[in-house]
């Protein structure tokens, strides 16, 4: 899929949980919103000394020091991302709630477990290894081959239908 049609059709799927997304779709979304989120950080952000910085993340804040921009983003992206993920995870026939239980499990793991621990430095090597785990678990998901056939979330969406 090209990346202007990924786009597109990650857009236009922005309510619509059901179906499959390819890798490609999947992967063309996620940079158009990382370097779109760069750029806007870049501009609206204070001049940075040491030149363009990457910044990504689809956050909401109330903070009043956060700049209004970060807050139309997260409106304006945090579906269509939502949605292609689950789609994505359709796509190799995993239900899209996963997507969001695994992570609440760890962060919930994670929060019992930061009580017990006793210096701020095995926090700091708990938490990297909790992102990290995260971090990996998302990258083989996403990365995973399409299911070549039809699955219970719909026909393949490589496929071109005769």
């Amino acid at each position: 899929m090209k990346p202007i049609l990924a786009i597109r059709s990650a857009m236009s799927h922005a309510f619509d949980f059901t179906g499959r997304a390819t890798r490609s779709e999947f992967w063309w979304f996620f940079l158009f919103i990382a370097i779109l989120h760069s750029v806007l950080a870049n501009y609206f952000a204070a001049p940075n000394p040491n030149g363009f910085s990457f910044h990504f993340g689809i956050y909401l804040s109330l903070d009043i020091n956060e700049p209004w921009w970060s807050n139309v983003y997260a409106i304006v992206f945090v579906l269509p991302f939502a949605s292609a993920l689950v789609r994505r995870g359709h796509d190799i026939n995993v239900h899209g709630s996963k997507f969001f239980i695994v992570p609440f499990i760890v962060f919930a793991a994670f929060v019992v477990i930061v009580k017990a621990l006793p210096t701020q430095e095995i926090f700091n090597t708990f938490m990297f290894v909790s992102l990290l785990f995260l971090f990996v678990g998302f990258l083989i998901v996403t990365l995973k081959r399409s299911d070549p056939d039809t699955n219970r979330f719909g026909p393949n969406p490589n496929e071109v239908p005769s």
